[in-house]
């Protein structure tokens, strides 16, 4: 079992039973473990099997049930200083092996000023794991 643990936040809601609403449609979704509505921060706490159910049908049920996921950005900046790059290869190096990583929106290196500039979202990729695929491509922070 891939348990997968999300929180999302759900628009419409007005009331506790609304929120028992979208625990109740969610709960019956083949796969889901556990469903939990939180009215006052309007978000949905969901345990679910990923070989089961995918988001795409938890965002259909709740849909249906009259409510609305809200994609919430998790989009970051960073900007790391790079040792070890000699070439505008280098660079491109950098960036193939950062924009591999899920949920890294954008790279780009400068070789002059040896500085990556990286968009990612958080809720899919760490810091360090960025870091670390820059380090096993040979490179130093």
């Amino acid at each position: 079992m891939l348990n997968n643990k999300e929180t999302y936040k759900i628009g419409g809601m007005t009331c506790a039973s609304c929120a028992k609403a979208v625990e109740r449609v969610t709960k019956k979704l083949d796969g889901v473990e556990s469903s939990s509505v939180n009215i006052a921060t309007e978000k949905l706490n969901i345990e679910y099997d990923k070989q089961k159910v995918s988001f795409d049908d938890i965002k259909l049920a709740i849909e249906k049930a009259g409510y609305k996921v809200i994609k919430e950005n998790n989009t970051k900046s960073l900007e790391l200083k790079i040792g070890g790059m000699t070439c505008a290869a280098c660079a491109k190096a950098v960036e193939r092996v950062t924009k591999k990583l899920d949920g890294v929106e954008k790279s780009n290196v400068n070789i002059a000023t040896e500085k990556a500039s990286i968009e990612y979202d958080s809720s899919k990729v760490k810091v360090s794991d960025i870091k670390s695929v820059i380090e096993k491509a040979g490179y130093s922070i």
